[in-house]
C-alpha cells in the first residue's frame, strides 16, 4: 500500500516492509503500538483509538438503562405479588 502511494507520488524507492513497520514503530513510539493479530500485524495508533472509545461510549446512556430496568422491575414485582 505505502509502495503504491509512495509511486503515486513519484517516488521510486524499494521498501522493505518489516524495516518500515520498525522505524515507523520507533518513529511514533509513544503514539503507537502493533497488535497481533494472528498472520496480520497492524499498527495501531493511540489517539485513533481514543476517537473510537470516545464516539462509542458517549452513546451509552445509563440513566436510561436504569429506569428501564427499575421500570422492569416494578413489574414483575406486581406479576409475581399478585
Amino acid at each position: 500500500m505505502l509502495q503504491r502511494l509512495l509511486t503515486k507520488r513519484g517516488v521510486n524507492i524499494p521498501t522493505n516492509k518489516t524495516r518500515l513497520k520498525l522505524q515507523i514503530l520507533d518513529h511514533f513510539s509513544d503514539q503507537c503500538q502493533e497488535q497481533s493479530d494472528g498472520k496480520s500485524v497492524p499498527i495501531i495508533f493511540n489517539e485513533g483509538m481514543k476517537k473510537i472509545f470516545n464516539d462509542a461510549l458517549p452513546s451509552l446512556d445509563y440513566n436510561s438503562e436504569a429506569l428501564a430496568m427499575a421500570k422492569a422491575v416494578k413489574i414483575l414485582r406486581r406479576e409475581i405479588l399478585s
